[in-house]
């Protein structure tokens, strides 16, 4: 039925009508902050997505504040792995996607933050190959990090 609304009365059905008193209703029932005038006054951001290419297919996310690019990281670093030979998950494969999301994770504690604190060169580095070439080398096969 929210779908519904929003097809038949637009944006307005639902920061300004009855989804948005709905929800301002159910938040003073458990104490919340948000009041009808926060859904009014919402302002929306269009942005560009960020994307890289996996294999031949081109993977677009949203940008930070977002943490799409720790997804663009992670397939960046896999892309250097045979993955489909290692196995769905055999002991090499599982180790290969930890330690990538292990390296990705840490960029996205160091660098994610809102918008306009994430120099966009800082971003363009994070999800680039070669990027992903230099931290891919951190990886040991053997043990984990």
């Amino acid at each position: 039925s929210t779908l519904d609304l929003i097809g038949k009365g637009g944006r307005d059905a639902f920061y300004k009508g009855p989804i948005s008193r709905a929800i301002v209703a159910d938040m003073k029932r458990r104490d919340g902050l948000l009041d009808e005038r926060d859904f009014a006054d919402h302002k929306a951001d269009w942005v560009d997505p960020i994307s890289t290419s996996y294999r031949g297919y081109d993977v677009f996310e949203m940008p930070p504040n977002s943490q799409g690019f720790v997804v663009l990281e992670m397939l960046n670093i896999l892309e250097g792995f045979d993955v489909k030979s290692m196995g769905h998950n055999s002991p090499d494969y599982l180790h290969a996607f930890t330690e990538a999301k292990r390296i990705a994770f840490a960029d996205r504690a160091a660098y994610l933050g809102d918008p306009g604190s994430v120099p966009p060169a800082v971003l363009k580095t994070l999800i680039s190959k070669e990027y992903a070439a230099l931290r891919r080398k951190e990886i040991n096969k053997d043990h984990a990090a």
